[in-house]
């Protein structure tokens, strides 16, 4: 397996800071590895996966570069300033609430090509 990973490492033009940075990339590699190998041997996928330019890097790590992926910070997400106590229904005339305006969510903003 470190051969493996030696030839991996070439084909990629991987090179780690230092020797503990190797050796936990090549854990990381090789659990990858095997979880390949495993899927691959189970015959019963109509898929098939082979280690790839990510192969070195966990599934958070993966998500965190990649994939845009922020997780939430513990605990309930609000806005500055704003409690719901603050707000009633009777607040509420025939056009209804304009929640932008109690700080409850912020404006439109523009996205580029998220989600297109």
């Amino acid at each position: 397996m470190q051969a493996r990973h030696e030839e991996w490492m070439a084909k990629h033009g991987r090179k780690y800071k230092d020797d503990a940075e190797k050796a936990l990339r090549f854990q990381v590699f090789k659990a990858n590895s095997e979880l390949v190998a495993g899927s691959n041997a189970d015959g019963t996928k109509k898929y098939h996966l082979a280690v790839n330019k990510f192969a070195d890097l966990t599934s958070e790590e993966f998500a965190a570069r990649y994939t845009g992926f922020k997780p939430a910070p513990p605990g309930p997400k609000m806005l500055p300033g704003f409690k719901y106590e603050n707000i009633s229904l009777s607040d509420a005339d025939e056009q209804g609430i304009d929640w932008r305006t109690t700080g409850a969510v912020t404006g439109v903003k523009y996205q580029g090509r998220c989600g297109c």
